[in-house]
């Protein structure tokens, strides 16, 4: 019969062990899921803007495309598809910036989020590149609007469009491609009911 000669050193490497397993699984269960809604990316946005640099970059991390010419190919017919993953690969290595745009807007006084979702390309609330790109859908998709704004307003800083893919928010960017090579310009950045006031005189 084999005598341990180090008890005591295997209740520690026991007690360590057990250690790191609840904390791997307190790590598991307190990743935050977002539900498909307003609130829910409302939640989200919020916890970057309240979060600490470090928390606010893994937030961030979190809704950066996986694979871009999969993501746009569940949505879009092929050549569109490819466009729309070309326009979104440059921003790849950068991705943070999305949290540091939400936390930097909150600082300069724009601490109200306002959070709209579109499904209907006639929808004149949502900006002409969206209405682009939910008409070029193959496969229909929410796209949401994450807007920071003073509060008692309506317009501000405007990050668009998100989506609920497989489970959890990504950022599909403006998707300015679904509009062809000649675009919108800087009225398709703004609601369309907004534009066709300037156009016509009204605003």
């Amino acid at each position: 019969m084999r005598l341990n000669r180090f008890p005591r050193l295997s209740k520690i490497s026991f007690t360590l062990s057990l250690v790191a397993l609840l904390s791997a699984g307190a790590c598991k269960s307190s990743a935050k899921n977002y539900p498909d809604s307003t609130d829910g990316l409302k939640a989200l946005a919020s916890d970057i803007v309240n979060g600490s640099d470090d928390e606010a970059a893994a937030i961030a991390a979190t809704l950066k495309p996986g694979n871009p010419d999969e993501l746009y190919a569940k949505f879009f017919d092929a050549d569109l598809a490819v466009a729309l993953a070309a326009e979104i690969k440059p921003m790849l290595p950068k991705f943070d910036s999305l949290g540091k745009a939400l936390k930097g807007n909150n600082a300069r006084g724009r601490t109200e989020i306002i959070v709209e979702a579109f499904t209907d390309p006639k929808d004149d609330n949502m900006n002409a590149y969206q209405q682009a790109a939910l008409e070029a859908m193959k496969n229909k998709v929410t796209l949401y609007s994450v807007r920071m704004v003073e509060p008692g307003k309506d317009s501000g800083n405007h990050l668009w469009s998100f989506a609920h893919v497989d489970g959890k928010f990504v950022f599909l960017g403006k998707m300015k491609a679904a509009a062809g090579a000649k675009g919108f310009g800087p009225m398709g950045e703004l609601r369309v009911k907004s534009a066709k006031e300037i156009m016509s005189g009204k605003k």
